[in-house]
């Protein structure tokens, strides 16, 4: 058997230090994934949540200061909740998940999408701090999946939000003609425990001097759909909740039998809130009625 030399040891002892080192240093460079929370829990991270006065969309400004030696991707997941320093301000949920790269011992800052959950609350007041949270709302867990990873409105994913937790209408998530998002609108229906309706009403909102959020519906349209026979003359009434007609339509002849199917859209901004009804007629003859709400 061949002897080891002094040299060929003191080789063997370098490549291993080497080795050693090479692996500290691979460590110490790599990038650690982690969540929101795990980072702050492990003093990774210190968070400070601050309103920019907004409620829905862009609306919290996270800053974060890396406490490592480590680079850092911080994962904000989907259903982030931030809990306002008051009872009567609203709290906001993330519903779509955030990634923050940070370099070691640095800062980052960054605008997450919050949404407001409860609408009749104050708007957050601008440079104000929320406290990262858990969410308890019912039926969220539901939706979240949905929202999760779709390209949607700031004012549809409000909207969604809204239906789950304050029983607005799902007609304020306006789809327009979109198949993919008219299917998202049946789904939310159905956790929201509300038929999806045959017509749509977006909204206009904007915040009060009171910092309340002023809901308004700017029009209302969706298809009339009916069976009628050739030749029928048809025509549309449209009634508030105490039955006076507020417009009518001039006749129509029916060109053919079968289903018919009517675009019908109308302006409603300014309009007193409570239930509307479009009766389909013939003559004296209610052949179908499509109620709807402002």
């Amino acid at each position: 058997m061949k002897k080891k030399t002094k040299t060929s040891i003191f080789v063997a002892a370098a490549t291993a230090m080497c080795f050693i080192l090479l692996g500290f240093q691979v460590k110490k460079y790599a990038v650690q994934t982690v969540s929101l929370k795990e980072a702050i829990d492990q003093k990774l991270v210190t968070a400070d949540f601050i309103s920019n006065g907004g409620y829905s969309g862009g609306s919290v400004i996270c800053r974060l200061r890396n406490l490592s030696d480590g680079s850092l991707k911080i994962i904000v997941p989907a259903g982030t909740y931030l809990r306002a320093p008051h009872n009567d301000e609203q709290n906001l949920i993330i519903p779509q998940e955030k990634m923050i790269s940070m370099g070691p011992r640095s800062n980052a800052e960054q605008v997450l999408d919050g949404f407001c959950t409860e609408a009749s609350d104050q708007a957050p007041q601008k440079g104000g701090t929320f406290t990262l949270s858990e969410h308890r709302i019912p039926k969220m867990n539901e939706l979240l999946p949905i929202l999760k990873n779709g390209s949607f409105s700031n004012a549809f994913i409000q909207s969604a939000v809204w239906s789950i937790t304050d029983g607005h209408s799902v007609a304020a998530m306006d789809a327009g003609e979109n198949t993919a998002l008219k299917s998202v609108r049946t789904q939310i229906s159905k956790i929201a425990g509300q038929p999806d309706p045959w017509y749509t009403a977006p909204r206009e909102r904007s915040v009060g001097e009171d910092r309340r959020i002023r809901n308004e519906a700017v029009s209302v349209s969706g298809d009339l759909v009916f069976n009628s026979k050739k030749g029928s003359k048809i025509y549309q009434e449209l009634t508030n909740a105490s039955g006076v007609v507020l417009w009518k339509m001039n006749e129509t002849a029916i060109l053919y039998d079968g289903e018919v199917k009517y675009k019908f859209s109308i302006k409603v901004q300014g309009w007193e809130k409570g239930k509307y009804t479009v009766l389909v007629k013939e003559g004296r003859t209610v052949i179908k009625t499509f109620e709807f709400e402002v």
